[in-house]
């Protein structure tokens, strides 16, 4: 059993990551540091990047579908 992960071959940068979940880099940068749940690879140095299924996913439950209930007709109060 290897203790090193083997990475994903759909690995994308910082700013593709950012185009497709809607986002700014800085954005980016301060989920990392604050790690609101999606991963991210650093290679050496400040290399970073992102799985592009992972980013898909995270934008896909980022949002849900809200459809609101129609109103009663209320009689007008003039």
């Amino acid at each position: 059993m290897s203790i090193y992960q083997d990475l994903p071959l759909d690995l994308i940068d910082q700013f593709e990551a950012a185009e497709i979940i809607g986002v700014a880099v800085g954005t980016l940068k301060t989920w990392r540091s604050r790690n609101p749940g999606l991963g991210y690879y650093q290679g050496f140095g400040r290399e970073i990047r992102y799985s592009l299924e992972e980013c898909k996913q995270y934008r896909h439950n980022r949002f849900r579908r809200i459809v609101p209930k129609p109103k009663d007709d209320e009689p007008d109060s003039e």
